[in-house]
């Protein structure tokens, strides 16, 4: 069972497809659950991981990734904001983004 953040980590990482799609789902539970630890001794690199996400060719990949970092932001609220330049070309990318799934969640 996760402790912190930590524990998703690597496959936040990974370029697999398949376990970025376990991890989103798991990732997603435990971020939802209250009183979860949003620690991560690699913040930085976990959301540079999420960005990879949204980034990702695979719009499935880029609607989880969206997601994870929406509910990230409601749960860190102010907290959060140190870590909007790392996100903000992956968004601003995504917002022309051909696929109506993910046009519709960025509006």
């Amino acid at each position: 069972m996760a402790e912190t953040l930590d524990y998703f980590l690597a496959n936040v990482l990974t370029q697999d497809t398949r376990r970025r799609f376990q991890t989103h789902e798991e990732l997603l539970d435990y971020i939802q659950r209250d009183g979860s630890s949003l620690f991560c001794e690699e913040m930085d690199e976990f959301i540079n991981g999420l960005s990879a996400w949204i980034s990702s060719s695979n719009f499935k990949i880029s609607l989880n990734g969206l997601e994870i970092v929406s509910c990230l932001i409601d749960r860190m609220g102010y907290n959060f904001q140190a870590y909007i330049p790392s996100l903000l070309v992956s968004v601003i990318d995504r917002l022309g983004d051909g696929k109506d799934q993910v046009g519709n969640i960025m509006r």
